[in-house]
């Protein structure tokens, strides 16, 4: 896994969501496409045709085609993982996410191979970095102290390298068991922060989670052995 230099906000959920069954059909044109060709080697013009879009259409909603990536990592996460602290406990948000990548993960272990700056194995961490430290701040009005840092950093580290790895077939568990365990691995003190949904009271002026937004919202079963 590469490092992860700079750091980035978390997409506004307007945006995020707005003309969502557009991107998501440019999500599955791509997807399509890379199943033959390397991301690195796609050009904007076949992912149009394959959506059955202009490009006007394609740079009204993304920059590039590592965009799209951008876009889709941060759609899933904000209806799932990016949402622990604030509507959903540690486990919820862990099987959410999961549940959906695994569902697509060809898109995400071709995503995977580009070795773009902008691309999934460089972006991803920054969001849910972002998406942590707003969380603690923004949410639970808790300063974000360089230990608290150091501890969301490690999550960080930890769901990039062992999530991809459950679902490469590298451990012989469930996903609900590899969500549970993940759980076990964050921090205590940052774990016991975020467990508990925030009250809505206390969220920022204007947040709207969009979860309900998600046309493939899953059923999150119970976390085996809690």
């Amino acid at each position: 896994m590469s490092s992860t230099p700079g750091r980035i906000q978390e997409p506004n959920s307007i945006t995020l969501f707005s003309n969502v069954d557009t991107k998501i059909a440019v999500a599955k044109a791509l997807e399509h496409l890379m199943e033959g060709q390397l991301l690195d080697k796609i050009p904007v013009s076949a992912i149009c045709k394959r959506a059955g879009i202009s490009r006007a259409t394609f740079y009204r909603y993304f920059t590039d085609k590592f965009s799209i990536v951008q876009w889709y990592v941060s759609y899933i996460h904000h209806t799932g993982a990016n949402e622990i602290g604030r509507t959903m406990s540690w486990y919820e948000g862990y099987y959410s996410s999961e549940l959906t990548v695994s569902r697509h993960i060809s898109f995400f272990r071709n995503a995977a191979k580009s070795n773009d700056y902008n691309s999934l194995d460089q972006y991803a961490p920054r969001l849910r970095i972002a998406a942590l430290e707003r969380t603690i701040t923004e949410f639970h009005g808790v300063e974000l102290t360089e230990k608290l840092r150091f501890m969301v950093n490690a999550t960080v580290q930890s769901e990039v390298h062992l999530f991809p790895d459950w679902h490469y077939g590298n451990y012989d568990c469930t996903l609900e068991e590899a969500c549970a365990w993940m759980v076990e691995c964050v921090p205590a003190e940052l774990r016991e922060l975020l467990e508990k949904p925030v009250d809505p009271r206390k969220r920022p002026k204007g947040y709207v989670s969009q979860i309900h937004l998600s046309p493939n919202a899953p059923t999150i079963p119970g976390a085996p052995g809690y």
